[in-house]
């Protein structure tokens, strides 16, 4: 709706008394009035809507909020408020203001000096240019953070134990220093981390990786940390699931660097890996489902085949050469891999 311009409710009291859920995308000339009462809105997504003029709505069931582009609109009372999704690039100063009374959206900033012990989940997908530091110990029972595309994030910080977070995703933050020191102390109950073209992070922190940890995912430029992964987990047995992917490697995985607790292997996008290592495959004696996806120029599986533990093997996307040699039964690798159960190509 590109020339919207006005919603027609000034004034109006009771409009959409059971209204539940509202999304508004993609009105670029919409200024307002909006309903000024929706009692029982649990759910908001606003975007697009670079013209939305101050106005207060109140929205006093209000959970979830998925705002990108909203101009200045106002919720008050946001004290239900668990989920926050802030996406866009029209991007100012003040995003939160007055926790626990107004919430205020002038262009997606998050300033961090008030606590915001309300939130359980939230997304930053993309935007937010200002935002250099996000301090864990604002969100006090935070279950997951997702961030992505924050250009100047430099680090995620805290000084006291967060025992609430379980889920930390971080994408596209070319300036991010390092993870959050002491996680494998401060960060208790973390059990998925994903870390997917931050360069700059070359190393663990001191300590190494929380012992809670079951999935985890180690993208571009994050090369490094597959080899120190080993060694962050320490006598740590909880790592089930890893996903490795979009690097520049022709050989994977190396020797003695994957723990041996994985039960789920995923190795993504790598378009100069020409071979699998058994050397580094060998150990996995947990490992039941190993996904090849998107290796043009992986050609064969290695002589000594797979561990005999693999159960399930997907072989999908761009896997041409692979494909054809383990295609049944004249595949030429087709004999390293007859006694798995269950082979996927799609």
């Amino acid at each position: 709706m590109k020339e919207w311009e006005e919603w027609e409710c000034k004034g109006v009291t009771g409009a959409f008394p059971r209204l539940q859920r509202l999304s508004i995308m993609r009105c670029p000339k919409l200024k307002g009035h909006l309903p000024e009462q929706l009692c029982h809105l649990n759910y908001l997504k606003i975007y697009g809507c670079e013209q939305l003029v101050p106005s207060a709505l109140s929205a006093p069931d209000i959970h979830k909020l998925d705002l990108g582009d909203c101009g200045k609109l106002q919720i008050d009372h946001p004290t239900t408020l668990k989920e926050l999704t802030i996406e866009g690039h029209n991007v100012e100063a003040a995003l939160l203001e007055q926790i626990g009374r107004n919430y205020s959206c002038s262009n997606n900033n998050i300033p961090m000096h008030s606590s915001y012990d309300f939130l359980v989940t939230l997304h930053i997908n993309g935007g937010c240019d200002s935002l250099t530091t996000i301090p864990l110990d604002l969100f006090p029972i935070l279950r997951e953070l997702y961030t992505w595309w924050c250009p100047n994030l430099q680090r995620i910080s805290q000084g006291q134990a967060h025992n609430h977070l379980q889920r930390l995703s971080i994408i596209n933050c070319p300036q991010l220093e390092s993870l959050p020191e002491g996680m494998h102390v401060l960060l208790p109950s973390l059990d998925s981390l994903w870390i997917e073209d931050c360069p700059k992070v070359e190393m663990f922190p001191e300590g190494g990786l929380p012992s809670n940890l079951k999935s985890m995912g180690l993208y571009g430029g994050s090369y490094k940390l597959i080899s120190l992964l080993k060694s962050a987990l320490g006598g740590n047995h909880s790592l089930e699931y890893l996903s490795i992917g979009v690097l520049d490697v022709e050989c994977l995985p190396e020797e003695g660097v994957l723990p041996h607790s994985l039960v789920t292997l995923v190795i993504y996008k790598c378009g100069d890996l020409k071979r699998l290592d058994y050397k580094g495959l060998r150990h996995l004696s947990s490992l039941k489902d190993l996904f090849l996806i998107d290796c043009p120029r992986l050609e064969c599986l290695p002589e000594e085949g797979l561990p005999k533990s693999i159960s399930a093997l997907w072989i999908w996307g761009d896997c041409q050469l692979l494909k054809q040699r383990c295609r049944k039964p004249k595949g030429k690798d087709w004999p390293k891999i007859a006694h798995i159960e269950n082979v996927f190509f799609l």
